[in-house]
């Protein structure tokens, strides 16, 4: 995994643009990963749909429920704040 920019980072950070953010670190640590950029492509068009149904597929492999991870995730992440 690349090392990040540190005031690169800050500078992400401070300007309240989460897209930004992601999408630097995941181009600079997985791009050459094509699941990763295929995933990042449906995020930068919105397409929800296919991320959700590549979620789906993934957990089902792994031998999980999907909407059970998501449950879990979003009760996490509610007491992050």
């Amino acid at each position: 995994m690349a090392a990040l920019n540190p005031i690169q980072l800050l500078g992400l950070l401070q300007s309240g643009n989460a897209k930004e953010f992601v999408t630097q670190i995941v181009q600079q640590n997985y791009s050459n990963n094509p699941t990763i950029l295929q995933l990042l492509q449906y995020a930068e068009k919105g397409d929800v749909t296919s991320i959700e149904n590549y979620a789906r597929n993934y957990f089902a492999q792994q031998g999980s429920n999907y909407d059970d991870e998501m449950k879990k995730f979003l009760s996490m992440m509610k007491g992050i704040k």
